[in-house]
């Protein structure tokens, strides 16, 4: 079972499908809509999700396709938790598969094309809801 949601950037939105078979995803739609600050590292956005503590359910991995939404959560026991959209090429892929810094759980997809989202900027607002 999937429920749609949504990322709105300034003049820029796209639908996320969530995979609500993922425990780590049923948990964290509770949370939404959430308002953040997004932040481009090329070929990954992410933005902090202060508060939003889930635990890993044994899905995690660092190796993933363009488009994927992710649930990323400190590896060192700070309390920072995020969520990621992979849109290409990161600093830490293979050249085959964008990467994350550590391992995340995905919890979504971007249903249709990332384009554009190259062009976000850090600082940028960020909403993400449900639709």
């Amino acid at each position: 079972m999937a429920v749609n949601g949504c990322l709105k950037f300034s003049g820029k939105e796209y639908k996320v499908v969530i995979d609500m078979s993922n425990k780590v995803a049923n948990n964290f739609i509770t949370h939404l809509p959430i308002v953040s600050e997004a932040n481009n590292i090329g070929g990954e956005i992410y933005f902090r999700v202060p508060g939003v503590n889930l635990n890993y359910d044994g899905t995690e991995r660092d190796e993933f396709e363009v488009g994927d939404v992710v649930y990323w959560r400190s590896p060192i026991g700070e309390e920072k938790y995020s969520v990621a959209i992979l849109f290409g090429n990161t600093q830490y892929s293979n050249w085959k598969s964008p990467r994350t810094s550590s391992p995340c759980v995905k919890i979504g997809k971007i249903e249709n094309r990332t384009e554009g989202m190259e062009t976000i900027t850090t600082g940028e607002k960020v909403i993400f809801t449900l639709e």
